[in-house]
Formats: structure tokens, C-alpha cells, sequence
């Protein structure tokens, strides 16, 4: 099944009111299964965009996934409400892993919502989807190279099997192989249909991937323009 559509309408967000907003009423929509890039200098909002999608910050405007709007509404009271089990997930930039924890504990943390039978089917499509992770399963996270880190990122958030994912910076602090590794696993995921809204300034990385471009300017006005592929 293709993934929701996301449209955003006169979206207004700042974080004091002594400071301009991050984000100055923005609309755009997005279409089911498309891959997104967010692109865009820093402080221009992208991540505060991503982060108003995935309902962890105030914001003025709506926001609605497949129609349904989630103004006034924490996220996981909006998808019980749904018909279907729609699944979102937010990717922080940095490799945040627990570090503590092994590898598979950081995988089994992400699909703590699930049921234990959908726990093994999950770990085994996710190490399918990771082969490198597997030999690493009992290897605590901390103690991992950072692109490894951020594959157990990625697979982490995959536990669920999500239908919308928001990624902020995948590449950041990973080396050529690492950021390799990164899109190829990127052009996997991306085969499921899935919706992908993904900010990254290493966008040259990424061109062949995106189905559309979301173009954010600079000085923290946060005025987009949708760029088709």
C-alpha cells in the first residue's frame, strides 16, 4: 500500500515570541509514496518542519495526513482514531542509538509496540533489510563506528514497519562508505512505497531518489517552494 499524503497549510511556528518564526505560514502538500528532500541552508527550518509533522512542537496552521487533520491532537491519539494502523516515525539528526544497549536491544526498543510474533517477523525483515547488523547484534551500541550507529538508526525506526518517515540528517558525520551504505539503504526502503520527507545538505547524494524537492530559503523565513523531479 502506498504511503499517506501529507499537506500542510499556513503553518506558522516559532519557539518564543521574542524571535521571528522559524517557520513563517507555509503550505505545501505532498503526495502519497513520493520521497521528499528538504533542502535549504541552515536555520532556514527544516527541521523544525519536520518536527511540526511529527506533532513534537506547537505550531499555528494545519497539518493533515490523508486528509485527516492532527491540529490539537498528539499523534498517537490521531492514529488510534484511524480506520487503518498508520504508522509515523521521526529520525532525529545524530547517530542517537542507546548506547548502552545492544544493538538488538536498540532494535527490539523500536518494536516495543508490537506483539512478540511481530517482533520476530520485524527483526528478521529488518536484518534482512541490514545484513550488515547482523553480526553486530550483541555488540553494545556506544562502541559501534558511527555509520553502523546510524544503520541501527535506520533499522530501529523500521521495527514498525512505517508508513510515513521523517529523517533529519542522515549523512551528518559519516564518511563516503558510511554515507553509501546510507542511499543504498535509502533506495531499499523507499521500494516499499513508502511516504519519505528527508532533510539533508549532502542533497547531491540523493538526486536520483527524490520524487519531489522541498525548497526552504534562507534567514529563518521559512518560505518553500515545491520542486518536482
Amino acid at each position: 500500500m502506498i504511503g499517506p499524503s501529507l499537506k500542510v497549510e499556513n503553518v506558522t511556528c516559532r519557539y518564543n515570541s521574542h524571535q521571528p518564526p522559524v517557520l513563517n505560514n507555509i503550505s505545501i502538500e505532498i503526495p502519497g509514496g513520493a520521497f521528499a528532500l528538504l533542502i535549504g541552508p541552515n536555520g532556514s527550518g527544516k527541521t523544525t518542519f519536520l518536527r511540526c509533522c511529527a506533532d513534537l512542537i506547537p505550531y499555528s496552521g494545519r497539518i493533515y495526513i490523508d486528509s485527516q487533520s492532527i491540529q490539537n491532537s498528539r499523534i498517537t491519539d490521531f492514529l488510534k482514531n484511524r480506520n487503518e494502523n498508520l504508522r509515523i516515525v521521526y529520525i532525529p539528526q545524530g547517530h542517537r542509538v542507546f548506547p548502552r544497549l545492544t544493538v538488538r536491544e536498540n532494535l527490539l526498543v523500536g518494536g516495543h509496540t508490537l506483539f512478540s510474533k511481530e517482533i520476530k517477523l520485524r527483526m528478521a525483515a529488518v536484518l534482512e533489510l541490514f545484513p550488515r547488523l547482523q553480526p553486530l547484534l550483541n555488540r553494545t551500541a556506544g562502541l559501534i563506528s558511527g555509520g553502523e550507529q546510524q544503520e541501527t538508526v535506520l533499522a530501529r525506526a523500521l521495527m514498525v514497519d512505517p508508513d510515513l518517515l521523517l529523517i533529519d540528517e542522515p549523512f551528518l558525520g559519516l564518511d563516503q562508505e558510511a554515507i553509501d551504505r546510507i542511499v543504498n539503504l535509502l533506495y531499499k526502503i523507499k521500494v516499499g512505497l513508502k511516504t519519505i520527507l528527508l532533510a539533508e545538505h549532502k542533497h547531491n547524494y540523493l538526486y536520483n531518489l527524490a520524487t519531489h524537492y522541498v525548497s526552504f530559503c534562507a534567514k529563518g523565513l521559512g518560505s518553500v517552494e515545491l520542486i518536482y523531479n
